[in-house]
């Protein structure tokens, strides 16, 4: 009779198991600039320390699904400054992100990409502005 209820019981704690191990939380929100309050649409959406991402559409939205225990999420754009948001219990998170004050001086591109200093080269290089 025990034999018979543990064996009967097992299947039900496997299914309520997987169900608390499995829950998540949705999170979603909108991605601007902190200069014009333009939306950002390729912004990189990131779990910190795994790899659950996601993009922002042309609206600069995202939603993501996050584990229930939650997590900080990091937002990285080219040319912004990357940041970090510690989820608890929200469920919208809307950022604006800054850019980086990073320009470039000289960059000298030959075949497949090498990048050579225009003295070390053989050959003349022309220079092509912005």
């Amino acid at each position: 009779m025990k034999r018979k209820f543990t064996l009967s019981i097992l299947p039900i704690l496997f299914l309520w198991a997987s169900t608390v191990m499995a829950q998540t939380k949705d999170v979603s929100g909108k991605v601007t600039d902190s200069e014009n309050s333009l939306t950002l649409p390729g912004v990189v959406v990131k779990l910190k320390g795994t790899s659950i991402a996601v993009a922002t559409n042309n609206n600069g939205e995202y939603a993501i699904k996050i584990p229930s225990a939650g997590g900080t999420l990091t937002f990285s754009y080219i040319g912004y400054t990357p940041k970090e948001v510690v989820v608890t219990s929200q469920s919208v998170i809307s950022v604006s992100l800054s850019p980086a004050a990073e320009e470039l001086s000289e960059v000298v591109v030959t075949a497949l990409g090498i990048k050579r200093d225009p003295r070390s080269l053989a050959y003349s290089t022309q220079p092509v502005d912005g």
